[in-house]
């Protein structure tokens, strides 16, 4: 299963208005950066070229069932488009903020050093390096890394996959990682018509059903260390959390949203609250993207 597009986008954003206190500080964040891809895209439409696999649809089921990933996380970008899309992302959101145009042109300045022209392709693992470094060279504050970091990669992979993503079938599946490109989930849904957990991709917005009671990063399903918490009568957005690993990961109750098929991603932008919460009580994203940085947990002023 692929996620959900992007169309009806404004409906969803009023919708989450409705229900998130915080959704007013998102959605103006949304709409740039949205905009922003739309734009890179038209300039730049190699950058949506298919992937192709010569895997037949029973190869895949037997890869599944033997709990194989494809692998797909080995797929290369190509530098230049990577490049650009931060470029977009960087100048629509210092466009509407003139506090953050300092640290997103050093952002700018050290992906031209990080990634030079001669090197035609990136990995995904080159990526979240450059990141890291750049998040502590920079004034660029955490979370924001982890945002441009989350949205540009997972637009270049979904837009090159979503033709591939359409014919996988993933019930197969039982791991809590993505059978697609394997990795670890930080959000996902209870569906409304049966409740089923499903988890969704942050990287190739795979989406793959999960046993409601068990942890999608340790496996463990012992009910004493496996707990879940809302925040201020939001029984939309749950956060679930594992002791035996420390984990957390966001589930969004669809039972509850009176919406129809709802964008996560959006929900999670609109709920990075949550995020603070889960980790001010101790716990860590078992996806390893850091939503929050170390000045909110501290309580300080952000970095200039």
């Amino acid at each position: 299963m692929r996620r959900k597009s992007w169309d009806n986008l404004q409906e969803e954003i009023d919708r989450c208005r409705m229900i998130y206190p915080d959704m007013k500080d998102a959605e103006e964040m949304i709409r740039l950066v949205l905009q922003a891809e739309k734009d890179f895209y038209r300039d730049y439409p190699r950058a949506m070229e298919p992937v192709h696999f010569g895997w037949s649809e029973e190869e895949i089921k037997e890869k599944f069932k033997d709990d194989q990933t494809l692998g797909m996380d080995r797929l290369e970008i190509e530098t230049n488009s990577f490049k650009e899309l931060l470029s977009y992302l960087a100048g629509a959101l210092s466009g509407s903020n003139r506090e953050l145009e300092g640290a997103l042109e050093e952002m700018k300045e050290r992906i031209n050093l990080r990634l030079p022209v001669v090197s035609e392709y990136t990995t995904l693992e080159e990526a979240g390096m450059m990141f890291e470094d750049i998040e502590k060279e920079t004034s660029l504050e955490q979370d924001l890394a982890t945002f441009l970091f989350h949205f540009s990669l997972s637009s270049l992979f979904q837009r090159r996959m979503e033709l591939l993503l359409s014919e996988i079938d993933t019930t197969m599946w039982r791991r809590g990682d993505c059978p697609v490109c394997g990795q670890k989930p930080h959000y996902g849904m209870l569906r409304k018509e049966d409740g089923a957990k499903i988890m969704e991709c942050w990287l190739c917005g795979t989406r793959y059903q999960h046993m409601r009671v068990k942890c999608p990063f340790c496996d463990s399903e012992n009910k004493d260390e496996i707990g879940l918490f809302t925040a201020a009568n939001l029984k939309v957005c749950r956060v679930h959390f594992c002791k035996e690993c420390n984990g957390y990961y966001k589930i969004f109750d669809l039972r509850e949203y009176r919406g129809g098929e709802a964008n996560l991603f959006v929900h999670h932008l609109a709920t990075l609250s949550h995020d603070l919460l889960a980790q001010k009580e101790g716990f860590s994203p078992g996806s390893g993207l850091e939503w929050v940085s170390d000045i909110e947990l501290s309580g300080q002023d952000h970095k200039h």
